[in-house]
């Protein structure tokens, strides 16, 4: 007797494809896919589209926003290390202020102890100056003899800036002579090592000091007129060096223009 064999497609079985012809298929129909979306007028490929159309978007908000992310963090970190570092030089120029103020304490009863102090009697002189009146370097002021103004007294630009001296008195005027007149010579002190040397006066509030090659002045140097307390005279602005000299010259500047200063103030004796 004859059985016929039976076969998987006449059984009840379903058809399961192996991995292989599952991987074939799947192949083909999104090449198919794909090729009939480049079709001009088929509306596959506006379906697809759409479909595809929100991943595009959410792909796009989460690039968009890490970056945006990335970049705050970054941005913050900044600023957390610039307020950090603004906040260490704050302390630091606060702790300067508050040694300043105590060596200048300690100062001022170390002078009064030996019977020094740093108060002048200063009035205040108004500048009359104007094209004509009085010589180049020189100031005349609206108070003279009135006011017991000597020949001789100290004029400042401020209480800690050094101008000149009374060159001449009259009954209510007086005439000072600026430091920085040409040829005018005075004894100062230059830099952080605080040389002893002379300033002459170049005109305009400009000076010129010469100093040996090791004495370590520089530009932005304060020169300083020596006394109790110290006056400051000018700031160095340039440096001649001539290594065939002994001496190099260093220009300084005072930091008051004459022609823009409407008063200054005289020591009255």
């Amino acid at each position: 007797m004859n059985f016929l064999r039976k076969t998987s497609l006449g059984s009840g079985r379903h058809f399961r494809p192996g991995p292989k012809r599952l991987f074939v298929i799947v192949g083909l129909a999104s090449a198919l896919v794909l090729g009939l979306s480049f079709v001009p007028g088929t509306p596959l490929k506006d379906v697809l589209t759409f479909i595809a159309l929100p991943f595009w978007q959410a792909q796009t908000y989460v690039s968009d926003t890490t970056v945006s992310t990335i970049g705050n963090m970054r941005s913050k970190s900044d600023l957390i290390n610039e307020n950090a570092s603004l906040n260490a030089k704050v302390l630091a120029q606060e702790a300067d202020i508050v040694l300043n103020r105590q060596l200048q304490a300690e100062n001022d009863e170390l002078k009064a102890a030996f019977g020094r102090t740093n108060q002048r009697e200063l009035v205040l002189a108004a500048n009359l100056n104007a094209p004509g009146i009085s010589a180049y370097d020189t100031v005349l002021i609206d108070i003279g003899a009135n006011f017991n103004i000597k020949p001789g007294a100290l004029a400042f630009f401020s209480s800690t800036t050094a101008a000149g001296y009374v060159a001449e008195v009259y009954s209510s005027t007086a005439l000072v002579r600026l430091y920085s007149t040409p040829e005018e010579e005075v004894p100062v002190y230059a830099g952080d090592r605080r040389f002893f040397t002379k300033a002459v006066g170049q005109g305009g509030g400009n000076f010129i000091v010469k100093l040996p090659h090791d004495s370590g002045i520089k530009e932005g140097d304060l020169v300083m007129l020596p006394g109790t307390p110290a006056l400051l005279l000018g700031r160095v602005s340039t440096i001649e060096t001539d290594v065939a000299k002994s001496l190099q010259a260093a220009r300084l500047m005072s930091p008051y223009n004459i022609s823009e200063t409407h008063f200054l103030y005289v020591q009255a004796k």
